[in-house]
């Protein structure tokens, strides 16, 4: 049973928040996506909208600093809403 992880980290230009996910154990079937945001507001709603629970990620923006990096364990379903994971669906 694979483990997936919801990676923050900060670069520069003009959509700085980069968010992936990364796969720990069983890959196969699976290939994480990286996402660029453009600001720590845009990393929350989107955390939001993928109904994660702002008790599981409120810290990681408080704290949140640029050359920082942040990783916290997410869900299949929260991945896929965040657009961060690929699943193959072929038979």
């Amino acid at each position: 049973m694979p483990t997936f992880l919801f990676n923050l980290r900060y670069d520069s230009g003009p959509c700085p928040m980069i968010v992936s996910c990364s796969i720990v154990g069983e890959i196969e079937g699976f290939r994480g996506v990286v996402r660029r945001l453009a600001s720590m507001d845009e990393v929350g709603h989107a955390l939001e909208h993928a109904g994660v629970a702002r008790e599981r990620y409120a810290a990681l923006i408080c704290d949140f600093k640029p050359g920082s990096k942040a990783s916290f364990d997410i869900s299949l379903n929260e991945a896929q809403k965040l657009g961060i994971i690929q699943t193959d669906t072929s038979e």
